[in-house]
């Protein structure tokens, strides 16, 4: 009996799965990452242009009521945003002030 006992007792051999199988999960992975990324990145883009138009139109409507120059504080869409929004438009090297009228 104890040959027995001893037969039962073993843990039964389970051979690997194939390399195509662990390949496969592999890619598969790197497959569902890149997707994930390309919807995370079309989704960020997306949010950041309604953002703009929502910031653009708020510029606007600040410049209506008289806040600051709007010619200097809108934003040149597809140009030098950073020179507009230092500047006084003109180049002079004066910084606007962002305060809103307040200082």
């Amino acid at each position: 009996m104890p040959a027995e006992a001893a037969q039962t007792s073993e843990i039964p051999y389970h051979p690997a799965p194939s390399v195509g199988h662990e390949l496969g999960i592999m890619f598969g992975f790197m497959a569902i990452f890149v997707i994930s990324m390309g919807v995370y990145l079309f989704l960020w883009k997306l949010g950041n242009r309604r953002n703009e138009a929502y910031e653009i139109a708020r510029r606007e409507k600040l410049a209506q009521r008289g806040f600051g120059d709007e010619k200097s504080r809108l934003p040149v869409v597809g140009g030098d945003a950073a020179a507009n929004t230092l500047h006084g438009g003109g180049g002079d090297g004066e910084l606007v002030s962002g305060g809103g009228g307040r200082g």
